[in-house]
């Protein structure tokens, strides 16, 4: 599980702030105060500096052939060590094998002719040594080098998902009616000044990605696998090795400049009880915001009670309660139209950490659905991926909303998605003129239940298998995991079902 460094805490934090002094808002006011003084994006790749991360990455990258013939060939030492083997695997016969049997009749086989038979025998038996310093210091360098990476993949990524994200056009109709409204109210003007180092970005970030994928294929060597506990904290100092062996030495000049300029930064705090309060206030606020920004209006009087939320919302013919559960510890959303569906979201916490499996157990027993929302992204189908340096988070709370109202719904008459009128195009499937959604009712054959997917009708994916990591691709209007360029993974198997 990924931490969380001391950049992105500070980021939550206003929030909490801003909620301690605001315990209780209209409607209307909180719509106001996000595009005003609740700020739920706020990008950390905005101090990267694509230049200097480059400048770093080039020293690595001129290392890199160093580091893969140290994986393969380190240097080692033999280590003596002395065992009772078995007779014929003893090698090694000296004066203190002979002594050693004399004095340890249980060793003996048998005695012939007044001589004792060994059946055990004491010898000396040669170990590669792999942790020496020198090792031990590579792979502390190695892992420097892989944080290094990892995070700055991150923040490419980040980058390059909020640049695409802006990419304005009025008359697309793959995204909602209130997306660029949204857009608005998050600040993004300022992130367009990353249109320019665009090119650079997508160079770069395929340059780690590389770099990280021929380092991670050499992580099962006996150096790197016996050296790993141990490789926490080195002190660097000079030896004949990291001086004299041309390898080792340029790993050396890493690792001393990646002290020197302190390249990775250590996390002083993980997760504390700040962190989660703070990410619990960001997930209220981020799933209030999208579902206002997905043209949901309040039902009653409209207010916001953030220490203790139950709100009820409403969208033509589909209902919607918001409300906090069990000592504030998730959100359940209650979506109703024909017929009840119920979601919940579990926000990162120390319990989630902790108690994961048995959480899911416990709450699938009383709802539908059960979900966790987690600062950092996770292949799993129930993470939901947000982040408040991430525009697209607001998108997963509506890709949420959406397939809440479609699990909701036995007649389909009304579009989820933009409030028009559906049609019947085939067998349980309908299709939306205004803004394309198609709604299918498909059955998987493995576990014999129905379920649900949804796409924008006729939309065809040109990017290649491997580039499709999010449902960007969709524009967040699949209900269903992405499988590659036009199918997608049923729900209750995980497995891709022919139409």
């Amino acid at each position: 599980m990924s931490s969380i460094d001391n950049s992105l805490l500070s980021l939550y934090r206003p929030l909490n702030e801003f909620l301690k002094e605001h315990k209780k808002l209209s409607f209307l006011e909180f719509d106001y105060q996000t595009g005003n003084n609740i700020n739920l994006f706020l990008s950390s790749a905005n101090s990267v500096n694509i230049d200097e991360v480059y400048s770093i990455f080039e020293k690595i990258n001129r290392t890199i052939p160093s580091i893969e013939r140290i994986f393969k060939k380190p240097v080692i030492h033999l280590k003596e060590e002395e065992d009772i083997v078995p007779t014929e695997a003893c090698r090694t016969i000296d004066n203190k094998t002979i002594t050693h049997l004399a004095m340890h009749p249980e060793n003996w086989q048998d005695i012939k002719d007044e001589q004792a038979v060994p059946r055990n025998l004491l010898t000396r038996i040669y170990l590669d040594n792999y942790s020496i310093y020198e090792n031990v210091l590579f792979v502390n360098t190695v892992n420097n080098i892989l944080s290094f990476l990892k995070m700055n993949i991150r923040m490419m990524k980040d980058l390059l998902d909020n640049s695409s994200t802006i990419q304005m056009n009025y008359l697309d109709k793959a995204d909602h009616l209130q997306f660029y409204l949204a857009l608005a109210k998050l600040h993004t003007s300022y992130v367009r000044n990353f249109n320019k180092d665009a090119i650079k970005a997508i160079k770069l970030i395929n340059s780690l990605l590389d770099c990280q994928k021929r380092i991670s294929c050499q992580l099962n060597r006996p150096i790197y696998r016996r050296n790993y506990k141990l490789a926490k904290n080195v002190k660097l100092k000079s030896t004949n090795i990291l001086n004299m062996q041309k390898d080792y030495h340029r790993m050396f000049k890493l690792a001393l400049f990646f002290h020197r300029e302190k390249v990775v930064k250590e996390d002083k705090i993980i997760y504390d009880d700040e962190f989660f309060k703070s990410y619990f206030n960001y997930c209220m606020c981020l799933i209030l915001f999208s579902s206002i920004n997905f043209s949901f209006t309040p039902e009653d009087d409209g207010i916001i009670d953030t220490e203790q939320l139950d709100i009820n919302l409403k969208y033509k013919s589909y209902r919607l309660n918001i409300k906090t559960i069990e000592d504030n510890e998730g959100f359940l959303l209650t979506f109703y139209k024909e017929k009840e569906y119920r979601i919940l979201l579990l926000p990162f916490s120390k319990e989630v950490i902790e108690n994961r499996r048995n959480l899911t157990i416990r709450h699938l027993l009383k709802y539908d659905e059960v979900n966790y929302l987690l600062p950092f992204y996770e292949s799993r189908d129930d993470s939901i991926y947000l982040s408040i340096n991430n525009l697209n988070s607001f998108r997963r709370i509506q890709q949420i909303l959406l397939k809440g109202m479609i699990y909701s719904s036995i007649v389909f008459d009304v579009c989820p998605f933009c409030g028009e009128e559906l049609q019947k195009i085939g067998h349980d499937e309908y299709f939306c003129p205004s803004c394309f959604t198609s709604i299918k009712k498909k059955h998987c054959p493995i576990e014999d239940v129905d379920y649900y997917e949804s796409k924008i009708h006729h939309f065809s994916i040109t990017a290649n298998k491997e580039e499709i990591d999010n449902e960007s691709y969709y524009h967040y209007r699949n209900i269903t995991q992405i499988a590659d360029k036009n199918s997608f993974i049923c729900p209750r198997c995980h497995k891709v079902h022919k139409d």
